[in-house]
């Protein structure tokens, strides 16, 4: 919901005690009721620490993912150990919608009078497609569709919007890269590949 800023200490501090004291594997395990990992509670979790520019939300993206079953939903509360539903629901929508919140995200989030591109892509996901599309997709501010296109040494991030509202900042992160600060008139982004060695 926003209420707080994106590095409220009592929002990150929460998030802090919840990652060392209530998580399983890196799923948040609800000892209360559930008694098991709640793939949405997780989300929650994510998405804080994906708005703080914290990379280890994607370990956790990664947790949900692995937990879905094989038709792409999950229980309201994973065993640990089975890893198959221990209460609620069995195709809990709760999960499917933090699900579809948490990738829009990813691609798209405001925060203030700013619009947020893709701070949440992960680097691997560039690694396996030259080009990735996401949207149209609703904002506060209109709809917005974002176009990641690859060459051998540029990755380049160009949207295109229907805006009600103007943001006051466009801000393009990717993931090994300084954030770029545009304002509403900018269609295009480019940045450099990051070559690791490795």
């Amino acid at each position: 919901m926003q209420i707080f800023t994106s590095n409220d200490a009592r929002l990150l501090d929460t998030v802090e005690f919840l990652l060392e004291k209530c998580f399983v594997d890196d799923g948040f395990f609800q000892d209360m009721i559930h008694s098991g990992i709640n793939p949405y509670l997780t989300l929650h979790v994510a998405q804080v620490l994906l708005r703080n520019s914290d990379s280890r939300y994607l370990k956790l993206m990664k947790k949900v993912v692995n937990l879905a079953s094989p038709t792409g939903q999950w229980p309201e509360a994973i065993h640990p150990r089975t890893l198959g539903g221990c209460m609620g629901d069995g195709q809990h929508a709760w999960a499917a919608t933090e699900w579809v919140t948490m990738i829009r995200n990813c691609f798209v989030r405001e925060e203030g009078d700013d619009l947020i591109l893709c701070a949440g892509i992960p680097a691997e996901w560039l690694k396996h497609s030259e080009n990735i599309n996401f949207g149209p997709a609703l904002t506060s501010f209109g709809d917005i569709k974002i176009d990641i296109r690859q060459t051998n040494n540029k990755i380049a991030v160009k949207w295109e919007s229907n805006f009600h509202k103007t943001p006051k900042n466009i801000e393009v992160c990717l993931l090994e890269h300084s954030p770029v600060i545009t304002n509403s008139n900018s269609t295009y982004v480019e940045f450099t590949k990051v070559i690791n060695e490795a």
